[in-house]
């Protein structure tokens, strides 16, 4: 759908930390410790989620 889409909005719903709200899941979240890396990434590289 997006030629470049927002790292913020390929994880929604993917990883434990922003699961999606509604109870609909992908068939495996993103190991742990990769999300981790995710969020180290976010805060270092200063993005801001809102």
């Amino acid at each position: 759908m997006y030629d470049e889409r927002p790292l913020i909005c390929r994880l929604f719903g993917t990883t434990p930390k922003m699961a999606y709200p509604y109870d609909c899941r992908p068939k495996a979240m993103i190991d742990s410790g990769i999300e981790d890396q995710i969020h180290e990434h976010i805060a270092t590289t200063r993005q801001v989620l809102v």
